[in-house]
């Protein structure tokens, strides 16, 4: 497993099989596996896009918050 937010990083490693987790998927992931509250988890999405250097789109925020949300619901 390789952990990174560079999209060259990313492609250079998936293209070899590796697989590849961003700032987001660690951050689902750790509310999935309870390390974080629903809360935590909107608010950590929310500061990568708001707070952090790293260029994540909104969209791509806002579908991780629907799927965490999501989850939540069905667990």
């Amino acid at each position: 497993m390789f952990l990174t937010d560079d999209l060259d990083a990313r492609e250079a490693a998936e293209n070899i099989g590796i697989e590849v987790h961003g700032s987001v998927g660690i951050i689902v992931r750790a509310f999935k596996e309870r390390m974080l509250t629903l809360e935590e988890t909107i608010r950590s999405l929310n500061d990568i896009h708001d707070k952090s250097r790293l260029f994540v789109s909104k969209i791509i925020i806002d579908e991780a918050i629907r799927a965490v949300r999501k989850h939540k619901q069905s667990g």
